[in-house]
């Protein structure tokens, strides 16, 4: 091999090397904001139920029996991460879930659409630790509505779960 393609293969390599440096400094993920202890060491949870927002349509509404709070309250005692509690003063967090119309889109596109919302707040003091809300894909019928919020209410699960291990992982 020649000196000068050496030279060329050394000076191209220089080159990508530099090319793509900032691409790998802008891949790494930065490190989230601590999470608060609390969300951690909590052992037990209250389940506050913030409300749902009544529908226009009667036919639309969801039964109580499959209700935001009773679908969350039941994934949380299926997790087992918490123990629920029905006593406000036993909780060392408060998981208040609310169920809300919102207008949605823009103009002439506007629509009512649904929204899980939640807090999760110490319990001893009420500070608000955490909070978020779902969007809960629209349906005209009532089995896809259903389909549609025990879907959001898997995603709120997940976000708990999620914003817990990372709680775990977090330095003190």
């Amino acid at each position: 091999m020649s000196p000068n393609w050496r030279h060329f293969r050394l000076v191209l390599a220089m080159l990508l090397s530099v090319a793509f440096s900032p691409v790998l400094l802008w891949s790494q993920t930065p490190p989230g904001a601590p999470v608060p202890p609390e969300i951690f060491s909590a052992k037990t949870l209250f389940l506050a139920n913030g409300g749902e927002d009544e529908f226009v349509d009667p036919s639309e509404a969801t039964g109580i029996p499959q209700g935001t709070y009773d679908r969350v309250y039941a994934a949380l005692t299926a997790w087992g991460r918490y123990t629920v509690v029905t006593s406000l003063a036993k909780a060392d967090l408060v998981l208040e879930v609310r169920s809300r119309l919102v207008e949605e889109g823009r103009g002439s596109a506007l629509f009512e659409g649904r929204r899980i919302e939640y807090r999760l707040l110490d319990g001893p003091t009420r500070t608000v630790l955490w909070g978020g809300s779902i969007h809960v894909q629209r349906a005209a019928r009532q089995r896809t509505l259903d389909k549609n919020l025990s879907d959001a209410v898997d995603f709120l699960m997940r976000d708990l779960k999620q914003l817990v291990n990372r709680a775990a992982t977090a330095p003190v």
